[in-house]
């Protein structure tokens, strides 16, 4: 109950401030158990996008895809791809599926954006942004964090 109210209140100041049609058109609201953020989505696509995958799979699923649709970057920016992945299993295996993973999604933006340059970067399980001891921050883990400049 708490959460609804706090959305509601959110949404009532994004569209105080911004107005009824670009909070629609221009921002996602993202709610977690963690926190609540929002980040801009379109205008050139400029912002910080995750990507999650399943355990053990570099496969980018079409929920995950819808995400990477929303990046609209223009000729010349720069995207800097960090793949990462759990703690589950070896090192050496971690290492290469977060660089798979950065790897699929470049193939994607590459695919539909010819004039971006592409900066990647792998972690495996060094960099966790969630605790790797829970399932859920296990799944958290699971990602690729894409910054376009």
């Amino acid at each position: 109950m708490k959460i609804k109210i706090i959305l509601c209140r959110l949404f009532l100041i994004l569209w105080i401030q911004y107005g009824f049609s670009e909070v629609l058109d221009r921002e996602t609201i993202v709610v977690s158990p963690i926190r609540i953020s929002t980040q801009k989505t379109s205008f050139a696509g400029s912002g910080t996008f995750e990507i999650y995958f399943k355990t053990g799979s570099a496969r980018i699923t079409e929920s995950q895809m819808k995400k990477l649709d929303k990046i609209i970057p223009g000729d010349g920016t720069v995207v800097i791809i960090n793949g990462h992945s759990s703690a589950t299993g070896y090192e050496k295996q971690n290492f290469k599926l977060s660089r798979f993973r950065a790897e699929a999604v470049q193939k994607v933006l590459s695919g539909k954006y010819p004039g971006i340059r592409f900066d990647l970067h792998y972690y495996g399980s060094k960099k966790p942004k969630y605790n790797n001891r829970t399932f859920r921050g296990r799944n958290g883990n699971q990602r690729v964090v894409i910054i376009v400049r």
